[in-house]
């Protein structure tokens, strides 16, 4: 059964002792806040005294953005890896990238802020190992940082305990091998930590949740984004102006959600989403995918948040060449046929369509569509337009997700529109399912030209909370 964090007393008073004992290397009281609510001197808000004090074996905490999960995990690794004196702890983050962007920091503040007020912490960071190695009055400590990109890669020695950063983007096969690892007989506290944001129902849902919950001794807290009182306005501000409510459910209020099934473009309605609008003298751009058969391109304007589609584009058996000549040439002829929209009101005294910048798939920068002599689709666009594209595509749940915030946001009006006349587009994200993506693989194309632009432009709020050198712990 899940045990609820508020729910949780100790079975036996000499468990209580023990983690009593553990406990005092941090401050539990709340956070002292100073101007711009800055924290001064750190501790620990309710949520987080929850998380820390329950007795399970898996302590899970399902939270919004930036409700501090990333810091208290911080807190325990410390804690756990000094408390089992030389036994390991194995913290997992979803890739060794994020890892360096979030608990790598975190810990270096973190013991950089303990040392200042107790002279006898002692640490050093290994990065070519991956490793924290603290001493603290005749106790050693152990930090791994491990990647589950590849799980099988985290098999190894046994460990006194771990945190699992983010688990519900990751495998289950990292949750099992962790369940395997955390078995160290020296450990005088063997546990596991999981800290996340909850993104769709999978093995993480029934563990905590669903079906297999009993399998094991679980604990488990929800906490919205809005417990940390820590973070400004602006912050929440800015994470609800692009959540549908489905989103902020799951981002913000730290609730599992059914964000994987049924229609994947959920915040779509045609009442509220077609329109057409008057041309209002901006520039055009086109959010593009490269595929041989559909090519396809969204063109749109946009003003300030809003973003306005105008015209789609797909073509059969094409290749980039053909696609830059559609979009810098005047909608004549057989072009009629191809692109669909209110094309012909953004055609300048020249002939040519008002087009100058194009977000592509990023997978352009290296490839080649069909392209003579094997040029790059890059190079052939930047011939007639400018290209902007970061290394790499964001994720496919991020791209949708940013599309559905804009179709219906929690808060305001629609800021991502259609012109009538896009006919496919409006089908695809009537059709588009999870369940029936694989089959359904014609929608994606040109799906995915809006996707480019709309993250790039209007990514989902996902910003790290960084944490600043805090003494008084």
């Amino acid at each position: 059964m899940v045990a609820r964090a508020q729910n949780v007393v100790p079975i036996r008073r000499k468990t209580k002792d023990k983690r009593r004992v553990q406990t005092k290397f941090w401050r539990e009281d709340d956070p002292e806040l100073g101007e711009d609510n800055l924290v001064v001197k750190g501790g620990m808000w309710e949520h987080q005294r929850k998380w820390w004090h329950m007795p399970n074996f898996i302590k899970a905490m399902v939270a919004g953005y930036g409700a501090g999960k990333t810091l208290i995990g911080s807190k325990r690794a410390i804690a756990l890896s000094l408390a089992n004196n030389g036994e390991p702890h194995f913290w997992v983050s979803p890739s060794y990238k994020v890892a360096k962007r979030t608990v790598v920091p975190t810990l270096v503040e973190l013991l950089d802020g303990k040392k200042t007020v107790d002279k006898d912490l002692r640490y050093r960071y290994n990065k070519s190992d991956n490793e924290f190695v603290l001493t603290h009055r005749g106790r050693k400590g152990k930090i791994w940082i491990g990647s589950g990109e590849e799980p099988d890669s985290l098999k190894g020695p046994n460990v006194g305990s771990a945190t699992i950063d983010e688990p519900f983007i990751q495998d289950e096969a990292v949750f099992l091998q962790m369940l395997a690892r955390v078995r160290s007989p020296r450990a005088r506290f063997r546990e596991i930590g999981m800290l996340g944001t909850p993104e769709q129902l999978n093995w993480g849902y029934d563990i905590c949740e669903g079906e297999d919950a009993d399998r094991y001794d679980i604990g488990m807290v929800n906490v919205p984004t809005s417990a940390n009182k820590a973070l400004p306005q602006q912050y929440i501000d800015t994470l609800l102006a692009g959540y549908t409510e489905k989103m902020k459910q799951a981002f913000f209020d730290g609730q599992f959600i059914n964000l994987s099934k049924g229609a994947i473009y959920y915040g779509f309605s045609k009442e509220r989403n077609v329109v057409r609008l008057s041309d209002p003298g901006h520039e055009l751009l086109v959010g593009m995918d490269f595929n041989v058969d559909p090519m396809a391109a969204i063109v749109f304007w946009v003003n300030g948040k809003h973003m306005h589609i105008v015209a789609e584009v797909e073509i059969e058996n094409a290749d980039t060449q053909y696609m830059v000549d559609i979009l810098s040439q005047n909608n004549e002829g057989t072009h009629e046929e191809i692109v669909r929209g209110q094309i012909r009101n953004f055609i300048d005294k020249d002939g040519q369509l008002r087009v100058r910048t194009i977000y592509p798939d990023a997978s352009g920068r290296a490839r080649s569509t069909n392209s003579p002599g094997g040029t790059s689709d890059f190079t052939i666009l930047r011939e007639k337009f400018e290209v902007i594209s970061k290394s790499a595509n964001p994720k496919i749940r991020d791209r949708e997700n940013a599309v559905n915030g804009k179709l219906n946001p929690v808060r305001g009006r629609p800021t991502l529109t259609i012109d009538p006349a896009c006919k496919k587009i409006q089908k695809y994200m009537h059709a588009y399912t999870h369940e029936l993506r694989l089959k359904q693989k014609q929608y994606s194309h040109l799906l995915d030209a809006l996707g480019y632009p709309t993250a790039y432009l209007y990514p989902v709020a996902k910003p790290i909370v960084q944490v600043s050198t805090i003494q008084g712990f």
